[in-house]
């Protein structure tokens, strides 16, 4: 029986299995000081394997560094030694929910996931803070070895210490924000999908530096847009400042993906601004009417708009003539010149025609045919301003308006729609968001299923980040902190961001009631005590005093979700609780795991449970009724279900 570790992937470790698979040579095995097998690479033979590709030493690079930058690589490679714990009370339907909440740091929620959901999610949006100058952002240890973070995180969480104000008079005001951003896209690289895209919000301010900083961690090859999209309008504060300088009504959107020879987009058509009269002009062109659009052009039958309303029985007055064009837009067509299919004929009256660049043409009669639709839409491009962001309050849900940063539902469902399409393979797609602020991008995914019904499921995660009001902000932004703050008062809630998310959510849930639920899990320190993780700097007469090696205050369910992490399960499995010989048993996924926390294991319950055919099975350590029972439980196993992989806590 094998111990499960209890703690995140290391991420060194990870990266040496990924060299040792490209130079099986240049890695070998070492031991710890704690005698224990870790991979280290021989530079010696990967310099010989590489040969002249190496840059080594003061040589010139083209490189993006700041002060820190090592410290935060450590950050993102350490393990944390940290746990998801069950909130059942603000969950729905939790057993059975396909959507996730994670409460806590949201770097610490990334170690948590990597194994569970590596390689996994189709599209990561974030908003993460714009380092304006009045910004929070999340206060990292980069100082703490490997060894130390992981000890560190064994102690309690402080939220209230989770946080730091990054003014603009701090020395290390961009260093700081890059230092807190890099091994968090470091990790979400690694939760991509092959064909997975991270889009991430931005402004002015960090928008060079973060440009380049993806370029690091995801790689400039691929790199697929940077958008910008208008973010409010030109009036109010920002134009007290016309005669200093362009008003700023823009942010943008940085999008990168895993492999840019897996990723693809779904193009989407948008409405062009139209000019009323300009438009009635075109549609006195426009007079003919296609019937069959899905077969082959050579075989088209074109009739007049008219003919093909007086067919359907239609009102032929100009109104009734106008509103049906342009209900029909993709049918109806007009002929014009087109000096590439001038000399060209064919026996039939319409053919289709590629040109030497590729351009497909409808050739009709020595002509271009043209469609409608081409004119009233467009091919949506990087620009978007036909995104509102006025009254996104009323996006709530009947919660108080949340105005900071805000963004759209709509924004975000135009990401879903570019980057996820239908989504209706046999598995669900994986949205994830782990600035999840108000919940956007959660209300976006119901919203996206209940319209065009896809199955996408999304992982949100937010730091229970205390609402206050700052010195900055303006009469209508206090007010709204304030009925924000009595709102949360009144449920009897902490005055925390993150009780607001999961407020959103769970309304959400309600108004799209054909959604898969939603589980909340909250980031604590490890069900287990200390001793666990290092019983070898304990004496006997401690190890004597902690008898067991879980902590008291943790229930079955706490251990269960521990489990489920530490096996790399994804964390929206579908569960039940089941009783064999009376004892209560957690069965995962219809047996992808079979779990018991009771103390007394028999003989027979071993024997009931390997009769189950279970893929894993875990029991507590301690948790068996005596030696004897525990020494045969293997033996059992591979008698009675020789698939089954065994594992104790």
């Amino acid at each position: 029986m094998d111990k499960l570790k209890m703690h995140s992937l290391n991420g060194q470790q990870q990266a040496l299995k990924q060299l040792q698979a490209l130079f099986p040579a240049c890695v070998t095995e070492q031991q710890t000081a704690a005698g224990e097998a870790q991979l280290a690479v021989d530079f010696d033979l990967l310099r010989q394997a590489l040969g002249d590709s190496l840059i080594e030493g003061p040589a010139e690079r083209y490189q993006l560094n700041w002060p820190g930058k090592r410290q935060a690589l450590l950050t993102a490679n350490s393990p944390i030694a940290k746990t998801l714990r069950p909130v059942r009370e603000d969950s729905v339907d939790f057993d059975r929910a396909e959507h996730l909440f994670i409460e806590g740091d949201n770097l610490d929620a990334l170690k948590l996931l990597q194994e569970s959901y590596l390689g996994s999610v189709k599209l990561i949006y974030i908003d993460p803070p714009y380092n304006t100058g009045s910004d929070f952002i999340y206060k990292d240890n980069f100082t703490a070895s490997a060894q130390e973070f992981l000890e560190r995180s064994l102690q309690k969480d402080e939220y209230g210490n989770a946080l730091v104000s990054n003014t603009d008079t701090n020395g290390r005001f961009h260093s700081d924000w890059l230092s807190m951003m890099y091994p968090r896209l470091r990790i979400a690289r690694t939760l991509l999908k092959d064909d997975g895209v991270i889009c991430i919000s931005i402004d002015d301010d960090e928008l060079a530096n973060l440009k380049l900083l993806c370029d690091e961690v995801f790689g400039a090859q691929c790199f697929l847009n940077l958008i910008a999209v208008k973010s409010s309008e030109s009036s109010g504060v920002k134009m007290s400042h016309v005669d200093k300088r362009l008003p700023k009504i823009k942010e943008y959107i940085l999008v990168y993906t895993r492999n840019i020879g897996a990723a693809r987009l779904n193009p989407i058509k948008i409405k062009k601004e139209q000019n009323p009269e300009k438009l009635d002009g075109y549609l006195n062109y426009y007079s003919s009417f296609v019937r069959n659009l899905d077969d082959d052009p050579q075989n088209y039958v074109i009739v007049k708009v008219t003919e093909e309303m007086a067919q359907r029985g239609l009102p032929l007055d100009d109104a009734s003539v106008r509103a049906f064009k342009l209900a029909h837009a993709e049918n109806v067509v007009y002929r014009t010149n087109n000096a590439t299919l001038a000399g060209m004929t064919f026996p039939t009256k319409t053919a289709a025609v590629i040109s030497p660049t590729g351009i497909r043409y409808v050739w009709w009669e020595g002509k271009q045919m043209l469609f409608l639709s081409d004119y009233l839409d467009e091919y949506l491009c990087d620009l978007w301003n036909d995104i509102s962001t006025i009254n996104l309050n009323k996006e709530m849900h009947g919660l108080p308006a949340f105005l900071n940063g805000q963004k759209p539902t709509a924004l975000i469902y135009r990401l879903l729609a570019l980057f996820c399409g239908s989504c209706d393979g046999d598995a669900p797609e994986i949205v994830m968001d782990f600035f999840a602020g108000s919940g956007s991008t959660a209300s976006a995914v119901m919203q996206y299923n209940h319209d065009r019904g896809a199955r996408l499921r999304f992982v949100l995660v937010q730091l229970p980040e205390e609402i206050r009001a700052s010195a900055g902000m303006d009469a209508k932004s206090k007010k709204s902190v304030k009925e924000t703050l009595q709102y949360l008062k009144t449920l009897g809630k902490p005055p925390y961001i993150s009780e607001i998310t999961k407020a959103r959510i769970q309304r959400a849930a309600q108004a799209f009631s054909d959604q898969a639920g939603l589980r909340v899990l909250r980031i604590d320190t490890s069900n287990m005590n200390d001793v666990w993780y290092s019983a070898d700097a304990l004496t006997q007469t401690q190890l004597d005093f902690l008898v067991d090696n879980i902590r008291p205050d943790r229930t079955p369910d706490d251990l269960l979700f521990q489990v489920l992490i530490d096996c790399g399960l994804p964390l929206t499995l579908p569960l039940r609780q089941i009783a064999l010989l009376g004892v209560p048993v957690w069965e995962v996924d219809n047996g992808a795991l079979l779990a018991c926390f009771s103390p007394g294991i028999s003989e027979a319950l071993i024997r009931e449970m390997a009769a189950l055919q279970p893929e894993r099975v875990v029991f507590r350590d301690d948790g068996f009724e005596n030696d004897a029972v525990k020494n045969n439980a293997a033996q059992l196993f591979l008698q009675l279900s020789p698939a089954t992989e065994l594992n104790v806590l």
